[in-house]
């Protein structure tokens, strides 16, 4: 299985508890986060994203891939579960899927006793892309101790096969500006 760019370690960052499901509830409720449109004309392709996380995670998309503004919300990919988008060919996007996920830490005490230590860690792998003609792509993301992420193409051959074909993309890092006015990730 052939990728251009291997598996990567998308950053982690600890978070307060429910950190990341009150920015987008509140990005929603002052409507600056708008809901995802798929393509109604023209050839179009497939990106399913699978979540093999214990937590749900959140699919977004950037209404203009290359300043990473316009973040729309795609819907939710239930733990262990797929959904799947319609992307136009030919077309720059940028994606990605949020997660949240508590990390267990023991430690040793003070006076000798053990103690145990939850953080909470969010995962926000980004990629950006021009879909080719015939391709189903997959963007794949992992929870729990560690955050990792793939993602490759296939032919409608290889759908829903281990098989992928060589996919050039480029790996973005979240950066969540503090108004949503700003770029949501690095410039390519």
């Amino acid at each position: 299985m052939m990728r251009i760019a291997p598996s990567t370690r998308a950053p982690l960052r600890p978070r307060g508890q429910g950190a990341l499901a009150a920015a987008f509830a509140s990005l929603a409720l002052a409507g600056c986060a708008s809901t995802y449109k798929e393509p109604t004309d023209g050839p179009t392709n497939t990106i399913e994203f699978r979540n093999e996380a214990e937590v749900p995670g959140l699919v977004r998309t950037f209404e203009d891939p290359v300043e990473c503004t316009g973040l729309t919300a795609a819907g939710t990919v239930e733990p262990k579960a797929r959904r799947t988008i319609k992307v136009a060919t030919g077309k720059r996007v940028a994606v990605s899927m949020a997660l949240q996920y508590s990390n267990p830490l023991a430690g040793q005490g003070l006076i000798g006793g053990l103690v145990a230590a939850k953080t909470t860690r969010s995962c926000t792998p980004i990629v950006d892309f021009t879909p080719e003609p015939g391709r189903h792509y997959v963007f794949l993301v992992r929870a729990g101790g560690t955050c990792s992420s793939d993602f490759y193409g296939q032919t409608s051959e290889q759908r829903g096969t281990p098989n992928s074909m060589p996919t050039r993309f480029q790996e973005r890092k979240w950066t969540m500006p503090v108004t949503v006015a700003g770029a949501s990730c690095t410039k390519p």
